[in-house]
């Protein structure tokens, strides 16, 4: 009886909600208590949520390029459910939603789109929330990219207008949501700036215009990737004498700098909201000290109420003011409070403490999330100059709390020593907030906007790329405001406006050179030596683009050239450089400032490489080495990881461009030539080309290449072939770009051409394959390692397609198949799901791209042909054309 009695209460909450969401009512949990909230109460507003940066990718690769940590996809997926869990009206990505597209392949880029698609865009566009999205600099499919098809459908705004704004002509537009216009446009790199500043065309500031002023009436929400502080002076003018007529009734949107904060542009907000990746998936938090998150806006009545909300936190204080390390006097305070479930009742500071006052509360109530708005006055009691911890204190009306720390120096001077800032304890509890230098300037690069200053206690990395500045040159001296943060590890100051620093002398630095007596001198006083200009001679022993290497009798030293424009170098040339003495993800490298600062004062053999262990690694960064028969134990389409019993390194082929995969395999034994570089938190060796990699013997005299007997080998004896070279031949069935798919009479399987040019290839083609047996998103594939490992033999008829059921999908992997008769459950554009009555199947059509959802309906009765692929947890069919899609007639 008492289940039947929970089975009935069940049944009646069930009507309720069902009857509240049809007369425009929703329940909403406040402290433990389900509330009814008439959303005819919030017709005058409108609810919306903003992800800034996300860098999509999958685990692996975010861990090459950015060196990243947190999982990306996964966390995206718990920030996407957030998003479906407030059901906001509209929901904004202001950019960078994949991780590098501009310089990389457009297979790979592809990829990431697809991710980005099935990952952010299709789950909040599948429950009918509206998804505006404003491209990054980073989504511009090839843009940098030497030797890129630039006829390629996908190229530049390709994809973005084929995965993300799909069904728009343009990648800037407006949408309307009552009484509320939203604007999203996309202003566009300037190569001549070296890609560093960006400005809105010309056709889209008519646009513009033309649509604010057709709009006028309306509450103005304008969104875009990078920042103001990131155009053209004259752009930025233009963009502002547009806007302005409307300001008592606009607000900016604006992702790029990773940072949460908001900077007033002529009196009109512009809020710079995060980044879901925070610090490119490091740490778990942005660059300025928040967690990693998104932004909260509820608009109404002409009033903002915005709250930028941690992912993984059920329970913050964001600080909106005092920002500065050092404070003095009365300093106003402001800060954001969030504490799920619980009243807040009261919020003190603490000196030291001991209680000292308390703020202002008030609660800011919106239909879906509630949080706490605190305003007051810290009294600064004494001004010592020493460091004193001020404790913010929220107090719920349960009795429990909630505190923020703030480290702070109270003292009317504001210029802090710069060994203060980067002392580690300082660096921790300085993190986010800002302090004033006041030093010179000994490095100035990436066009102007990377500067390293230095004063009498030590030195320290200024990024000035997100904002207008004046023209810095070597041996200015700056008072200069800035935000502490780190990139890559590396501890540095932000210039947030041009209203930070002055300018006020200049000094001759050429006696500040540190000529060096060898380049070993360079790692045994790299405390010392950190961002001073040094000079040094050496050979070329490895080139890798823009990144060289050198060495003289005592070691070797990497070179970055990237700030100049360097003559052309070849291996064996002697050169004299001078430039900044750093770091770049833990590797110590020279970086010449000016054209004149590299110069070849002739030509000599390259140096032997010197025979190490792997034991001697440490001492020998920088260096041609040579390290012999050491056994590999894993291979990946970049890497080979080695061991001689005792130790194990990394060997990098990514620097040199070759996939190793088909040149040795798990257990053989290897003699590595290279530079030894460094990346992240261990040394690696970087190979210069595939004859650097020897196999003195191959693992248990296994022959390098397996022959298969017939393709369905690959999946039965997997576990024993994994990251192996097999060979096989097949018949071609489908072609989605580098992505093929062959068969025999046994199965089918997928080919990855990605990393070799390949030839044209056709179904019906009979190709002879060699190459890594492994997976992608849970596919088997085979990868080829060079242009020779894929061989046409000739030209059949496309097999016929095998007919199965869904319950005998994963029985015919890789194979042509046709399912029929099965009814369609749910249609996005890209995807359709069937069942049989027992089981669904998942049928994508993003490798042929096609939209499905104009084709086919829920309900409908359909025979699907195509191959059968896998992804991420679930098997797939990917149909080659709309022709393998039939709709049976009802």
């Amino acid at each position: 009886m008492k289940f039947l009695k929970k089975r009935w209460l069940w049944s009646l909450l069930s009507i309720l909600i069902l009857s509240l969401t049809l007369i425009g009512c929703e329940l909403k949990l406040e402290n433990g208590h389900l509330v009814i909230v008439d959303n005819e109460t919030q017709e005058n507003g409108v609810f919306l949520l903003h992800f800034a940066d996300i860098h999509l990718a999958t685990d692996p690769e975010i861990a090459d390029i950015f060196g990243g940590t947190i999982p990306a996809v996964e966390t995206t997926d718990k920030a996407v459910q957030q998003v479906l869990d407030y059901n906001p009206d509209v929901f904004i990505q202001t950019g960078d939603i994949v991780a590098h597209a501009e310089d990389r392949d457009l297979d790979t880029a592809e990829n990431w789109f697809i991710l980005a698609k099935e990952h952010v865009r299709d789950p909040i566009v599948d429950n009918h929330i509206a998804f505006l999205y404003a491209p990054g600099n980073h989504d511009r499919a090839g843009i940098k990219l030497t030797g890129v098809d630039t006829a390629d459908p996908r190229y530049d705004e390709g994809l973005i207008l084929q995965y993300l704004d799909i069904g728009k002509e343009k990648v800037y537009y407006s949408y309307d949501k009552g009484d509320y216009h939203f604007v999203v446009i996309d202003p566009e790199e300037l190569p001549e700036t070296g890609y560093r500043v960006v400005s809105l065309p010309e056709e889209q500031l008519n646009w513009l215009k033309s649509d604010l002023e057709a709009n006028k009436d309306k509450f103005i929400i304008i969104s875009y990737h990078q920042p103001l502080g990131s155009w053209t002076e004259e752009s930025y003018q233009e963009f502002m004498n547009v806007i302005e007529p409307y300001k008592d009734n606009i607000i900016l949107l604006a992702g790029h700098t990773h940072d949460n904060r908001v900077i007033y542009r002529n009196g009109i907000p512009e809020y710079q909201d995060g980044a879901v990746c925070g610090d490119w998936w490091q740490t778990g938090k942005t660059p300025d000290g928040n967690p990693i998150g998104y932004a909260i806006y509820y608009l109404k009545d002409h009033e903002v109420h915005r709250f930028y909300k941690a992912i993984d936190s059920d329970k913050q204080i964001n600080l909106l003011a005092p920002v500065d390390v050092t404070i003095s006097g009365e300093v106003p305070a402001e800060f954001n409070i969030y504490d799920e479930g619980k009243n807040i009742t009261s919020v003190c500071y603490e000196i030291d403490g001991n209680l000292k006052d308390c703020f202002n509360v008030s609660k800011v109530d919106t239909p879906k999330i509630d949080w706490y708005h605190v305003t007051g006055t810290i009294n600064v009691p004494i001004n010592d100059g020493d460091l004193h911890h001020v404790t913010i204190v929220a107090t719920a009306q349960d009795g429990s709390t909630l505190s923020k720390d703030l480290l702070c120096k109270f003292s009317e001077e504001k210029i802090m020593p710069i060994a203060d800032i980067i002392d580690d304890y300082n660096f921790e509890n300085f993190y986010g907030r800002f302090v004033k230098v006041d030093a010179v300037i000994t490095a100035v690069m990436a066009s102007g906007n990377l500067l390293t200053l230095q004063d009498d206690t030590g030195s320290i990395v200024v990024w000035a790329g997100d904002c207008h500045h004046p023209e810095f040159k070597v041996g200015d001296k700056v008072r200069l405001r800035g935000q502490v943060t780190q990139f890559k590890g590396t501890k540095e100051l932000k210039l947030v406006s041009q209203e930070d620093v002055e300018i006020y002398d200049h000094v001759d630095l050429e006696n500040l050179v540190v000529e060096l007596e060898n380049i070993k001198q360079a790692y045994d006083q790299y405390d010392t030596l950190e961002n001073k200009i040094v000079k040094t001679s050496g050979v070329v022993t490895a080139i890798f683009g823009n990144l060289v290497f050198i060495q003289d009798d005592t070691q070797g030293i990497a070179l970055w050239l990237g700030e100049i424009t360097a003559p052309s170098l070849e291996l064996g040339d002697k050169i004299t450089v001078k430039g900044g003495l750093t770091k770049y993800n833990g590797m110590v490298e020279i970086v010449p400032l000016n054209d004149e600062d590299l110069t070849i004062d002739g030509t000599q053999s390259v140096p032997d490489p010197k025979e190490i262990t792997l034991a001697e690694i440490d001492s020998n960064y920088g260096t041609l080495v040579v390290i012999k028969n050491v056994e590999v134990t894993s291979v990946t389409s970049s890497k080979i990881y080695v061991s001689d019993g005792n130790n194990q390194l990394t060997i990098y082929c990514g620097k040199a461009g070759f996939n190793p995969t088909g040149i040795v395999t798990t257990g053989d034994k290897i003699d590595v030539t290279g530079v030894v570089g460094y990346y992240g938190d261990e040394p690696q060796i970087y190979p210069r080309s595939i004859e650097d990699i020897v196999v003195v013997e191959n693992s248990e005299n296994t022959p390098s290449v397996i022959e298969l007997n017939q393709i369905k080998d690959a999946y039965e004896q997997y576990a024993t072939l994994e990251n192996k070279t097999v060979k096989v031949s097949g018949t071609v069935t489908a072609v989605f770009g580098n992505l093929v798919f062959i068969q025999d009479e046994s199965q089918g399987i997928a080919l990855w051409l990605g990393s070799i040019d390949a030839p044209e290839i056709s179904p019906g083609d009979i190709l002879e394959v060699k190459g890594t047996l492994t997976q992608y998103n849970g596919m088997v594939e085979i990868v080829p390692a060079t242009d020779e490992d894929v061989q046409k033999a000739g030209t059949t008829n496309v097999p016929e397609p095998k007919e199965i059921t869904i319950e005998d999908v994963e029985a015919n992997y890789g194979t042509l198949v046709t399912i029929e008769n099965v009814e369609v459950t749910s249609v996005t554009s890209s995807k359709v799901v069937v069942s049989d009555g027992n089981s669904n199947l998942t049928i994508y059509c993003g490798k042929a791209g096609f939209d499905l959802s104009e084709l086919v309906w829920e309900g409908a009765k359909v025979n699907i042909t195509g191959v059968v692929g896998y992804y991420r947890t679930e098997p797939q069919i990917y149909p080659r054309n709309a022709e393998d899609l039939e709709v049976i007639p009802q």
